[in-house]
């Protein structure tokens, strides 16, 4: 079995050609792999911190998750957040590692035998100077499969992701379109439509070499809303890949025609001032730890629009993707932000995947600016890294 591993951030695309199904909202196996309870396995709901199960509240060490389910060829198994260290198996043999619980990953299999298998994630929350998510920490560290786990039936080709700038010309909106297509094994021309606010993009046949291709464009829509909190007008971007005429992958997401600029001091959204007004929302509950449910999100956002609060600062971390796609009669703003290691000599290390999912997150309209770190305490070395990884993400988005 040949396997392809890829780390990056993840949105919360749709799919209406790619086959694609949830392995979490259900019950998985756990079994603690340290303590009195070693080798004990219990069933679990997943997604969940480990701190909510009984006997578990204060349990740091691995601990291995699993379950089954059926499928076969290529396969990309989509994790959005394992606290805090994961690694990851497909019957037995491992596909996958991964540090950071807030940021996504995946995993992309080939040639997988039809058939059930089986998906093992051990998830690590102990302490160490590995990452900044590894020492104590005044927010409290938890463990566990916290976020939803996918897997994807895909072909030789897939779309891996689109991303949408809006520009605001003399009074007329276009898109910038940015599509990035990952080619595994396919050998004949491959052809890619992007169609958004009713205009299509069209990039013709072409081989593409394996690996990432970049393809870029502009759309000039004739007439569309401009994207605002008083009237968030949202728009479908659907990219399709087509072999020989035929659709064999997509991707669907969604996007806004709206500019954010800073004039000295001032915050312009649209070419008009904008006056902050929020909270900060750390995803975390009592009940749920950082795992929380649709209903525990959509009850946060509904006492923040409560208090007559118009932006929110996600602190600290990458917070779910869902949270984001809950509509909103009067649609609040976010500001972003992430925290960089603590060690000196794995700060680099860790500033790579916090800044690719920063960067990837500015299509949400929502977004309106994020920082990386929120209270930096040393500058230099650290500093340039910061600025040069950041500009090289800015670069690539």
């Amino acid at each position: 079995m040949l396997r392809v591993v890829v780390s990056a951030p993840l949105g919360n695309a749709l799919h209406a050609v790619r086959r694609e199904e949830e392995l979490t909202g259900k019950l998985w196996s756990f079994t603690p792999l340290a303590g009195d309870r070693a080798g004990e396995t219990f069933p679990v709901a997943v997604p969940s911190c480990r701190e909510s199960y009984p006997a578990f509240g204060n349990y740091r060490g691995e601990g291995r998750y699993s379950t089954r389910f059926t499928g076969g060829g290529n396969l990309r198994f989509v994790f959005r957040g394992v606290s805090h260290t994961a690694r990851v198996f497909l019957d037995g043999a491992e596909i996958a590692r991964h540090y950071n619980a807030y940021t996504p990953f995946e995993a992309v299999v080939r040639g997988a035998a039809e058939g059930e298998h089986t998906l093992e994630i051990v998830a690590d929350n102990r302490f160490s100077e590995e990452s900044a998510l590894h020492v104590p920490n005044d927010y409290m560290s938890y463990g566990g499969v916290t976020r939803a786990v996918s897997v994807e039936r895909i072909g030789s080709a897939y779309v891996r992701s689109v991303h949408v700038t809006p520009e605001c010309v003399g009074g007329k909106w276009r898109a910038h379109v940015r599509v990035c297509v990952v080619n595994l094994e396919e050998r004949a021309p491959m052809s890619v439509e992007v169609g958004a606010a009713g205009e299509k993009l069209a990039f013709g046949a072409r081989t593409m070499p394996e690996g990432e291709s970049v393809l870029e464009g502009t759309l000039l829509p004739a007439d569309v809303r401009t994207w605002s909190p008083a009237s968030p007008a949202l728009y479908t971007v659907t990219v399709r890949l087509f072999r020989d005429g035929t659709p064999v992958d997509d991707l669907v997401d969604r996007f806004g025609f709206r500019e954010v600029r800073v004039e000295g001091k001032r915050i312009l959204l649209n070419g008009a001032p904008l006056r902050v007004k929020g909270v900060c929302r750390h995803e975390d509950h009592p009940h749920y730890g950082c795992a929380l449910p649709f209903a525990a999100m959509a009850h946060d956002l509904a006492l923040i629009r409560d208090l007559g609060a118009n932006s929110v600062r996600t602190a600290h971390h990458e917070q779910q993707g869902r949270v984001r796609r809950i509509p909103q009669p009067q649609t609040l703003r976010r500001s972003r932000e992430k925290n960089i290691p603590r060690n000196i000599k794995t700060r680099a290390r860790g500033i790579q995947p916090r800044a690719r999912v920063c960067v990837s997150d500015l299509r949400y309209m929502t977004t309106i600016f994020f920082a990386v770190n929120c209270s930096l305490s040393s500058a230099g070395k650290l500093s340039s890294v910061m600025s040069t990884s950041m500009s090289s993400m800015c670069a690539k988005v």
